[in-house]
């Protein structure tokens, strides 16, 4: 029979098929030039059609319950295997020229599965290794079976090598305190981290490889103290003298504070890990003089304050009998730090200096200056603010006594609110982590590891 009536006898005979059983999706089938592979048909087989004989061979085994087909030339195509009972089966027939173009066509598509060696044994190719993920393990079996007659399959799937991987990535990626276990096809995730954020991070890399996963993590919140030292460091009055303060600390200074009002000269920052040995070198040679040194100590994601300042008295507009209302001022700092992982933290700053102003026939308003802004550092990092007083000084007009009577800034303004040097305060902020979960990893501050090490 010419080739140019077989193609449309074989349509004719899917046609035929169609009408009498329904037909299943196509399958995939690989073999090798000269080789065969036999595809069993516990139902029976009725009928067999190929759309091209030169490039396959078939034929039903004595029993009716297979068929062996044999690669001819490396080609294309199509079987139609009609069952006694049941749909009729498509197979989209591949005949490789030999066995490397089958193993190089099999690292193409199973380029990605960690875990798998393919190499070629005697007329056969191996897949070896064990593998990572129910994915890949899909994917390989898929694989697998396309290539069934030429492929033998033997890798293995290790749940317990599996979470040991997962593990390992888990620590590289900073959360060396959650440990990593398998049950009944589910990962379990045990331990202890420091944020809710670093709970979710841990679920999210690990539903990469097993979308199973029971997330047991502890979160311990991390406490975080923040050493608050404030400086007086002598200098000139040049507009550009906050960041002549940064750079004698060898900070690289930083716009972008908000708050102080239209035409305030700018508050500059910027992070060292340097900078409090700095401040020491000029303390020690009398360019510097500390003023004041506090910690405060928070959660991580909430607020630490710190106020110096007094509080003043007037009387409430339109209260019969003298009544009086007392109002506090002075100057203020909230500290947020928010650690970000187990070396870095996000500190929000908020500044606020306010004095009373006397008004005329007893009563008073408060004026006020401030101003936020938001770093990063690594845990143990110094933020520097420079600047303060120049925009203070900016702010306030010299009749505002108030400004003399808050203690942290007598050295720089008199009692009449006047300016009395060339001077400006420097506010150190030190973040450091002083406790958290239990895994030795942790970083502490010096002080914590002196108490951890006093104790019984």
């Amino acid at each position: 029979m010419k080739l140019n009536r077989l193609i449309p006898m074989f349509a004719l005979a899917i046609g035929m098929a169609t009408r009498a059983h329904a037909q299943a999706p196509a399958q995939e089938l690989v073999i090798v030039k000269g080789s065969s592979i036999s595809i069993p048909v516990p139902e029976g087989v009725q009928r067999i059609t190929i759309s091209k004989p030169s490039a396959i061979d078939a034929t039903v085994a004595a029993d009716g319950q297979s068929v062996v087909v044999m690669g001819k030339e490396a080609d294309a195509s199509e079987l139609l295997i009609e069952r006694r009972k049941g749909a009729s089966v498509l197979y989209n027939v591949q005949v490789k020229a030999d066995l490397e173009t089958i193993i190089n066509d099999l690292k193409g598509v199973l380029a990605k599965v960690e875990g798998l060696t393919i190499r070629g044994h005697a007329n056969r190719v191996l897949l070896e290794g064990t593998l990572l993920t129910p994915d890949d393990q899909a994917k390989v079996e898929k694989w697998a079976a396309i290539y069934g007659g030429v492929v033998v399959n033997e890798t293995k799937f290790d749940f317990n090598a599996q979470a040991e991987a997962i593990q390992d990535e888990l620590k590289e990626a900073g959360l060396s305190g959650v440990k990593v276990k398998h049950r009944n096809g589910t990962l379990i995730l045990e331990g202890t981290v420091m944020s809710e954020l670093e709970k979710r991070r841990a679920e999210e890399r690990t539903k990469l490889y097993i979308p199973k996963v029971l997330n047991q993590i502890e979160v311990r919140e991390a406490n975080i103290e923040s050493d608050l030292t404030f400086v007086q460091v002598n200098g000139d009055r040049s507009s550009s003298y906050g960041n002549n303060v940064l750079k004698s600390l060898g900070v690289s200074g930083q716009t972008g504070v908000s708050g102080g009002g239209k035409g305030i000269p700018s508050i500059t920052y910027g992070a060292s890990a340097s900078a409090a040995a700095r401040i020491n070198a000029l303390t020690g040679n009398g360019s510097a003089k500390q003023i004041l040194k506090q910690d405060l100590t928070a959660k991580s994601g909430h607020e630490a304050t710190f106020m110096q300042g007094g509080n003043t008295s007037f009387q409430v507009t339109g209260q019969s009998g003298g009544d009086l209302k007392t109002v506090e001022y002075g100057l203020m700092l909230r500290i947020k730090p928010t650690l970000m992982g187990r070396e870095e933290v996000e500190t929000e700053v908020y500044i606020q200096v306010s004095a009373p102003n006397p008004k005329g026939g007893g009563a008073i308003s408060l004026t006020k200056f401030e101003t936020r802004t938001l770093v990063k550092t690594r845990l143990g990092e110094s933020i520097v603010l420079s600047g303060l007083i120049q925009s203070i000084e900016s702010q306030f007009s010299e009749k505002t006594p108030g400004l003399g009577s808050i203690p942290l800034l007598q050295l720089f303004f008199s009692e009449k609110g006047r300016r009395k040097d060339n001077s400006e305060m420097v506010v150190v902020i030190t973040p450091k982590l002083i406790s958290t979960a239990t895994d030795s990893s942790q970083p502490f501050s010096e002080e914590r590891r002196e108490l951890l090490k006093q104790r019984p």
